[in-house]
């Protein structure tokens, strides 16, 4: 699959839609199941984004080779993926989730907000692959799509668990905290700038499905 948040989804197609389709194709020939990897929906009234539109094109091929073919796959709608939990672990620098918390760390200061977080260690995530195409259970493999999210940490407890490692960083405005993000130069703050307004949209509307008591994961 080529993952590009940019794209529009004709682009995209021959990869994510006619790859799923190829690839479906040589399992049905081999008598063996997919676990596909596709992506979470769209937050609230979020307009899915082009690489959205052709997984669920991809999920919707999924599920007619299961109709037509009896080809198993389990469709994964799979949520943020984060760090390893094993210490000592590579750090994602590229991942918007580290880079406001390391932009949050530079800066000595903590958005007070009511967002909600919900990631996925990736060790957790590949875990999760090798028993289901171990164990192979008939019903997960479907053909249809199933939400994997890890569950919602709210960012009062991210800020309490930085805490323990930073004992100085405090809690301010969100709005005071991005006039002191915006006053500092660096890559770090390049980045920040680029992914900061989705990520805020994506975890407030987290926050929103916290507080109504949902995110079990």
């Amino acid at each position: 699959a080529e993952v590009n948040m940019v794209k529009p989804p004709q682009a995209l197609a021959a990869s994510n839609v006619g790859g799923t389709a190829t690839v479906l194709h040589l399992a049905a020939l081999a008598g063996a199941p997919v676990a596909f990897t596709s992506t979470m929906l769209p937050l609230g009234d979020t307009a899915p984004s082009g690489y959205r539109q052709t997984k669920a094109a991809a999920e919707a091929v999924c599920e007619r080779h299961f109709e037509s073919h009896g080809v198993p796959s389990a469709p994964l709608q799979l949520g943020d993926i984060g760090m390893a939990t094993a210490a000592g672990s590579v750090i994602p620098d590229d991942d918007a989730f580290v880079i406001v918390l390391k932009a949050c760390v530079a800066l000595g200061l903590f958005p007070d907000v009511p967002w909600a977080s919900s990631l996925m260690a990736v060790d957790q995530c590949a875990s999760l692959f090798v028993r289901l195409l171990v164990d192979a259970p008939a019903g997960e493999f479907s053909g249809r799509p199933s939400e994997v999210k890890g569950s919602l940490v709210p960012w009062g407890t991210l800020y309490e668990w930085l805490r323990l490692e930073v004992p100085a960083l405090r809690k301010v405005p969100l709005h005071e905290w991005r006039e002191a993000a915006s006053a500092r130069r660096g890559s770090l703050f390049q980045q920040l700038g680029l992914v900061f307004d989705d990520f805020a949209d994506e975890q407030g509307l987290e926050g929103e499905r916290f507080a109504r008591g949902g995110g079990d994961g």
